[in-house]
């Protein structure tokens, strides 16, 4: 079968929801410390209590595929593997144009960051 374009058959969305999740547990894991501050005045979250530096022209981009999960399972899985790299290399050359840092990308969902130092 062919493989259709993703531009012609998705939308993309951004998830409040899923960033905000996405982003408590990147600031909460050990190896990121140097992403957060600790103060013994303000309440403890999770046994710790992160403060967050203020980076006014920070974007973090969460780009998922609405629809996907039922489109991929009517498919070969060669054929959702394709369609993926596809996309996220299209992703990772513009994110390389524009200075925009790849975070990782889970399943269909694409994460990257720029504005931050």
């Amino acid at each position: 079968g062919r493989i259709e374009r993703p531009s012609e058959n998705f939308a993309f969305r951004a998830d409040r929801r899923d960033s905000k999740e996405s982003l408590m547990e990147f600031m909460m894991e050990p190896e990121n410390d140097d992403a957060r501050t600790y103060s013994s005045t303000e309440p403890e979250i999770f046994g710790t209590t992160p403060i967050a530096d203020l980076f006014p022209n920070t974007t973090i981009l969460f780009a998922d595929i609405a629809g996907f999960t039922a489109w991929s399972s009517s498919r070969e899985p060669a054929h959702v593997f394709i369609l993926l790299e596809t996309l996220f290399r299209e992703f990772d050359k513009i994110a390389k144009r524009r200075r925009v840092y790849k975070i990782e990308t889970i399943g269909d969902c694409y994460v990257a960051v720029t504005g931050l130092p």
